[in-house]
């Protein structure tokens, strides 16, 4: 697949530590996509698959960098911005390129949508269709 969205800055989100007890890693980034568009991707349950158990260990999951508008690790583990933008922002993760295509055209809707201040009622009014096939948008 050849990426059109690329990942523009990175960081980890850290833990929180609560009275009551132990912090747990968070597993999560923080990221910016060249689109304008923000989230954070939970990475928790990757970790514990291969290839990706080797960031299971905090230090390492701590040392992800931003590399040609993809994430990489030292460990030789690198997730591509098409993934990480569809866990940033709930959407499915794409496995063709119409797929991908499909989520960023999903996400430019929805920040569309929410710069004119629109509700998915409002839009699927004007497009005279149902707002449950707005939201599938």
């Amino acid at each position: 697949m050849n990426p059109t969205i690329k990942i523009t800055s990175v960081s980890i989100v850290k833990t929180r530590k609560t009275p009551h007890k132990k912090a747990k890693p968070a597993y999560r980034l923080s990221l910016s996509f060249s689109d304008g568009t923000k989230g954070v991707a939970d990475l928790a349950k990757l970790v514990k698959e291969e290839p990706f158990t080797p960031l299971a260990a905090p230090k390492m999951f701590a040392k992800a960098q931003l590399e040609r508008g993809a994430i990489e690790w030292p460990c030789d583990v690198g997730l591509a911005p098409e993934a990480l933008y569809a866990l940033a922002h709930g959407l499915p993760l794409p496995k063709t390129g119409e797929e991908v295509r499909a989520n960023e055209l999903a996400m430019s809707l929805s920040e569309l949508r929410k710069l004119l201040g629109m509700q998915q009622t409002k839009v699927a009014s004007l497009l005279k269709i149902t707002q449950g096939a707005v939201s599938h948008l």
